[in-house]
Parts: C-alpha cells; sequence; structure tokens
C-alpha cells in the first residue's frame, strides 16, 4: 500500500506544507510589523500579557518544522553514502552560512553608516542576495570549475561587502 504523505522524491508532503505556510505566516507577520490600527491578534502580546497572538505562534512553529525536517534531512545523507565527519562538515558548513547571512541581513537594516559606504543599501543588499546565491545557490554545469568560479566570486563578493 502507497503512503499518501510520502513524495516520489523521498519527500513528507506534510512536512513540506507545513514548512511552506510557516514560511507565509512569517513573511505575513513581518509585513504586519509596520502597519497600525490593525486588530489585537495580528500584533505580538506585550511581553508582560498572560496571552499569545498569531505572530507569537509564528518562530514556534518555525521551530519545530525545522525540529522535524532535521531527521530526515540526516537519514537521506546518510542514505546517499555520507558518513560521519561529512555530515559535521555539512552541518558546520549549513551553520557558518545562516550565520553570515544573519549579520549580513541585520546589518542591513540598522547597523550600517550610510555616510560612510561608498554605494547605497539598497545596492548593497542586492549584492550581498546575489554573493549568496552564488555561494549557497544549487546549480551545477558540466564543467565543475564553472561553479567553483561562481562560488569563489560569491565569496570575494561578501568579503567585498564586509570590507
Amino acid at each position: 500500500m502507497k503512503s499518501i504523505n510520502a513524495l516520489r522524491s523521498g519527500r513528507v508532503l506534510s512536512i513540506d506544507a507545513f514548512r511552506g505556510i510557516t514560511f507565509v505566516a512569517m513573511i505575513f507577520v513581518n509585513e504586519l510589523g509596520g502597519v497600525s490600527d490593525i486588530t489585537r491578534w495580528l500584533k505580538h502580546m506585550p511581553a508582560d500579557a498572560d496571552a499569545m497572538s498569531f505572530p507569537d505562534i509564528v518562530f514556534p512553529a518555525f521551530l519545530f518544522i525545522v525540529g522535524m525536517a532535521i531527521p530526515f534531512s540526516l537519514n537521506a545523507r546518510i542514505a546517499s553514502g555520507d558518513d560521519a565527519w561529512q555530515l559535521q562538515k555539512h552541518v558546520v558548513y549549513r551553520a557558518l552560512g545562516l550565520i553570515v547571512m544573519g549579520v549580513f541581513m541585520v546589518n542591513a537594516e540598522a547597523g550600517f553608516n550610510a555616510a560612510a559606504m561608498p554605494i547605497s543599501i539598497h545596492v548593497w543588499s542586492l549584492l550581498f542576495y546575489a554573493a549568496a546565491f552564488l555561494i549557497w545557490g544549487v546549480f551545477r554545469f558540466e564543467n565543475p570549475r564553472v561553479t567553483r568560479a561562481l562560488r569563489v566570486t560569491g565569496v570575494l563578493l561578501i568579503v567585498a561587502l564586509a570590507a
């Protein structure tokens, strides 16, 4: 009997669906942050309130679904032949990537000195996202040197933006 929840790719449909709903909810509540005169259940509850609202459950939902996906991700890598060292290397690579992207994204919002920047923050942000795509994007060419050259270009761009 075929499971309804399993896709041909081996992915779990319910996890992918919940992840998608969570991402849409994150975008929705982040866009509401600057809106005034909205109903109370669409605002974060004050820290001293013994209550929760819709925006207050989005981040826990995100953490939940990330935690649910980790065993599937690790098992898929093990099934593809990765050993413990390769798994650790991959986890560290992903963690460092998320940290770097987080630092750049936070600084693009409020941690920059516009007078000291040779380009506008908007151009800087676009260049950062281009660099992130070049480094962490999933693309393969017949010649692996092309992929490596794109990743090196992305790293050099990140270094230039950090300077």
